[in-house]
């Protein structure tokens, strides 16, 4: 039990590490206009049938920034919590501009039809969701270095969670306001989806502080994957 224990959390923990850095790719190419996925799709290799979630060219930016910040720890780069604290508001307050300007940009006949792929896309779409979720188990690796943490890091865990899905549906919410379902840009929606509202300039307000904020993710997920490692 304690390996199998032991070995979930490691790929949980670089699970989670790939999704972060996949979306600081995007939104870091998209600051670009996308020209290095377009360098790899003409220059390298593609991979036009690859279906979701795997990517349809290798996510060079992705891997490099991976490995950065792996080598970066190793080499006994501390996790700073004046930093992550910094990047976790900044990734709120993008959550919560996107979640108001949304509804402010768009139009309610965005949301015609309301169910497109009927009830069952609902429900396999919501699986995706648990990769929202993933890295709260982070909090209780460095659980020695809380105050109190027999009270604090439960509490602090369930108000994260709330938070977490109450920013979300919030700003997915209003991207579904702000432009028709068939304009999402799977790559870095809230990016493309401002380019094509009135607010053209917010796209770069956007990736600015989701770059930040995604770095500060897979900042704090390397350093508790290699805890992990280390402690199994």
């Amino acid at each position: 039990m304690i390996f199998l224990k032991g070995f979930t959390s490691i790929v949980g923990g670089l699970t989670g590490l790939g999704v972060s850095a996949r979306v600081w790719s995007a939104y870091f190419d998209a600051l670009f206009d996308n020209k290095v996925r377009s360098f790899i799709t003409e220059h390298i290799i593609h991979w036009p049938n690859a279906r979701a979630p795997f990517s349809t060219y290798p996510d060079l930016l992705a891997f490099g920034i991976t490995v950065f910040l792996i080598l970066a720890m190793l080499a006994g780069l501390r996790n700073s919590k004046y930093l992550t604290n910094s990047l976790t508001v900044l990734n709120m307050s993008a959550l919560f501009f996107i979640g108001i300007t949304g509804f402010i940009l768009g139009d309610i006949h965005n949301y015609q039809p309301f169910m497109p792929f009927g009830g069952q896309s609902i429900f396999r779409g919501s699986s995706l969701l648990l990769y929202s979720y993933i890295g709260f188990e982070m909090a209780t690796i460095a659980i020695e270095e809380a105050k109190n943490p027999s009270k604090t890091v439960p509490q602090a865990t369930v108000i994260s969670l709330l938070i977490v899905t109450l920013l979300y549906s919030l700003a997915g919410a209003s991207l579904t306001y702000l432009i028709p379902y068939k304009d999402i840009n799977s790559e870095s929606a809230f990016a493309h989806a401002y380019e094509l509202s009135k607010w053209p300039w917010a796209r770069y307000v956007i990736s600015i502080a989701i770059v930040f904020s995604a770095g500060g993710n897979l900042l704090s997920g390397t350093y508790g994957s290699i805890r992990i490692m280390l402690v199994f």
